[in-house]
């Protein structure tokens, strides 16, 4: 669950407007590390029902409020609890905006905010009031930080989950490749980052009958994942399935018949919970 450590951990940038790192954030992260994202919710509500008792008057307190509830909104969301979600990511949508526009930590934070409510709404209400969170997340991430920045290009990947949602297959390969070059250009993007979104162009490009280009994109996928944590996770059991289909469209039969079985075998090894809680962002379609 990359994002959610990533809004987890973020915690750190704020130095000393956090004191020390909270005792419930640390656990949380380290819950959700080991894929126990039931617990790792608990953590975060008891870290949230601290905060509550103590409005934030100033930016980093505002910032520092809002992390947990971006952290539970991505995590309600791979939890498909979708209601829960939306309300969270739509309340640290409201703290940051109280924030100086100019605050960097707190603009970051409201990037990854829309960016996740746009996964929220688009799973509960579907793609057209998914669309109109994805065009704000896009302009609000293009304006503040400019089209090369990696938030551009996380607001541009689930713009592109939002058209993959409509059957605009083209549309979305195309986004899907902006947001991939982005986050291949981003230094501090992880392997896992960066599979996650050849993931989403396979699918759309498998979808458009390029079935050559998505063979060797999902290749690259592959060997990204197995760089990073997401070796084992049910992120490489869908990509498996997408080259399965598409090498099954090639002609290599045998070859997708393997990938299937692989794919199977992975999924009765990912703990049901993981299964269920892994996907953070609309990648599953």
């Amino acid at each position: 669950m990359r994002i959610l450590l990533l809004a987890l951990l973020s915690i750190a940038a704020l130095g000393q407007a956090a004191d020390s790192w909270d005792k419930a954030i640390k656990a949380a992260t380290e819950a959700a590390g080991r894929g126990e994202f039931v617990k790792a919710r608990g953590f975060l509500l008891a870290d949230l029902r601290r905060a509550d008792r103590t409005p934030p008057m100033d930016d980093p307190a505002r910032v520092r409020t809002a992390i947990p509830l971006i952290a539970l909104g991505y995590l309600d969301v791979g939890l498909r609890r979708l209601a829960d979600a939306t309300q969270e990511l739509q309340r640290a949508v409201q703290i940051l905006n109280e924030c100086d526009p100019t605050t960097e930590a707190a603009a970051e934070q409201k990037a990854l905010a829309l960016a996740g409510l746009t996964g929220a709404v688009l799973r509960r209400q579907g793609p057209a009031a998914g669309l109109t969170v994805a065009q704000d997340s896009l302009t609000f991430a293009r304006q503040r930080f400019g089209p090369e920045h990696w938030l551009t290009g996380l607001a541009t990947n689930q713009m592109g989950s939002v058209y993959h949602r409509l059957g605009e297959y083209s549309h979305a390969a195309a986004l899907f490749a902006v947001a991939l070059d982005l986050f291949e250009k981003s230094p501090d993007r992880s392997p896992d980052d960066i599979g996650r979104i050849l993931v989403n162009l396979c699918s759309a490009q498998a979808r458009l009958g390029l079935y050559e280009i998505a063979d060797v994109n999902c290749a690259r996928a592959i060997s990204y994942l197995r760089q990073g944590q997401l070796g084992t996770s049910p992120a490489m059991s869908q990509l498996l399935e997408v080259r399965a289909s598409v090498l099954y469209h090639l002609g290599r039969k045998k070859e997708a018949k393997d990938l299937r079985q692989e794919a199977a075998s992975l999924r009765r090894r990912c703990p049901a919970q993981e299964a269920q809680a892994f996907v953070d962002l609309p990648y599953r379609r």
